[in-house]
């Protein structure tokens, strides 16, 4: 399987279907887009505020549902990461097929 795309290229394309991509005035809002991993160099430094007004608690109803764009392309998640690194392997003592034959025996099948 492929890894996932990284957080700036899912909200990228999240934008792109909300704009007129195919039309040249669509195109160029796509290019002005600038979209970073992170806060960028100029604004890095600065001290940052809360807003409570925007906090996710006052604007959101408890039923609705949400998600974290970090999550899902990040190296937290399961398929954002690099081929081997990350994903817990079977036990030592048990491996994949010796699971198989484990199960067979306890419900009392043959191979």
């Amino acid at each position: 399987p492929l890894p996932l795309p990284g957080p700036q290229r899912i909200f990228r394309r999240a934008v792109r279907g909300m704009l007129p991509h195919r039309t040249k005035r669509g195109q160029a809002a796509l290019d002005r887009l600038k979209v970073f991993d992170g806060i960028p160099p100029p604004y890095d430094e600065k001290n940052r505020m809360v807003v409570p007004a925007a906090l996710k608690i006052v604007r959101l109803k408890p039923t609705r549902k949400f998600a974290y764009l970090g999550l899902p392309g990040s190296d937290s998640h399961p398929g954002g990461e690099e081929k081997g690194e990350g994903q817990d392997p079977l036990p030592e003592e048990e491996t994949a097929h010796e699971a198989t034959e484990t199960g067979r025996k306890e419900r009392g099948e043959e191979n």
